[in-house]
């Protein structure tokens, strides 16, 4: 009779082992995914210069974020055309380079993007993926920027990032 308990005693502890195995496994598995998502990258914000006196001089503002330059498809549509023409180039990913492309965009005073030029480079084939991409994405243009009451150029310094996982 004893003997029937030891084993279902024995039984019962391997039940209760086995499940705990199973579920400190899926902790592990929930505390791996907590870890890749904190591993999220972070691009620097963008920084918007004017050329008041359309001089060519371009001074660093402050624009509140309701009036900062939009692009004429919408902010939504230009970061899909943005992101879905970028292709991380096969060397760049051969030769581990990962990090950021800060690219310089001038834009006239009707909005029209007249130049983009590499402000940070990562590579060589980055940058030139980084430009390519941006200036499909901004083919269209932006909304006019008013400053002070006027249209007004503007530069941006704005980012991409190429990271390997």
């Amino acid at each position: 009779m004893i003997s029937k308990y030891l084993y279902l005693s024995f039984i019962c502890l391997l039940i209760l082992s086995c499940s705990n195995t199973t579920t400190s496994s899926a902790a592990k598995a929930n505390s791996t995914k907590k870890v890749q998502t904190k591993k999220r990258r972070s691009l620097p914000d963008t920084v918007y210069k004017v050329d008041l006196d359309n001089n060519g001089i371009y001074l660093i503002v402050d624009i509140p974020e309701e009036d900062k330059p939009k692009p004429i498809q919408g902010k939504e549509q230009f970061v899909r055309d943005l992101y879905g023409k970028i292709k991380y180039p096969a060397i760049a990913r051969e030769n581990g380079v990962s990090g950021i492309v800060i690219l310089n965009i001038d834009v006239d005073q009707k909005g029209k993007v007249k130049n983009i030029s590499v402000h940070q480079t990562l590579s060589r084939e980055c940058d030139a993926e980084a430009i390519k991409a941006f200036n499909f994405a901004s083919d269209r243009g932006y909304y006019p920027l008013i400053w002070e009451g006027k249209s007004t150029a503007f530069r941006m310094e704005t980012s991409l990032g190429f990271w390997l996982q």
